[in-house]
């Protein structure tokens, strides 16, 4: 089970119902929060892991779709920044089913927004006649360095969770 938590304005234009009671995900990797970015290619759903900052941008035109795209764009994140196949199968049970929470955390709400300004001039910067390249977008992220992070990127945070068997605390 995995917990992501939506800004206001995500929970509200998904129409997603929001769980009140507070339950923590159930994988290494942990939480996640998203939130709604508009862009003149068209408006993403852009979700950003707590404890690693990795990040998923899902088009809103497959927001029907969105739980079963992040789960499935998870996996493929990790795959293209190295982490083993086994430690990606250990850890994608943990990502279904979706509860959904209201954001709260500052420190990664703060993460978010940063990120998704960036994700947000990336799409206004892609030339009209070419598709955003979403996955190119996710590994880039992924292997920035946060400054949250100590210096680290979110891929090798991530490498470092997985590679351990222990629940999130």
């Amino acid at each position: 089970m995995v917990t992501i938590h939506g800004t206001t304005k995500l929970i509200e234009r998904l129409g997603l119902e929001l769980q009140r009671d507070e339950v923590a995900s159930t994988g290494v990797l942990g939480d996640w929060t998203a939130d709604h970015v508009s862009t003149v290619r068209g408006d993403l759903i852009v979700v950003v892991n707590d404890r690693t900052l990795l990040t998923i941008v899902i088009p809103w035109s497959d927001r029907e779709a969105w739980e079963v795209l992040f789960r499935a764009r998870t996996a493929s994140l990790l795959s293209a920044l190295g982490v083993d196949h086994d430690r990606i199968e250990r850890a994608y049970p943990h990502l279904a089913p979706v509860r959904i929470g209201a954001a709260h955390n500052r420190r990664v709400l703060g993460a978010l927004d940063e990120i998704a300004r960036h994700v947000h001039a990336v799409a206004e910067d892609t030339d009209e006649g070419m598709p955003i390249g979403l996955s190119e977008l996710e590994v880039a992220l992924g292997e920035s360095p946060r400054t949250l992070l100590d210096g680290a990127t979110p891929a090798q945070v991530a490498g470092e969770l997985l590679a351990t068997d222990l629940p999130v605390s």
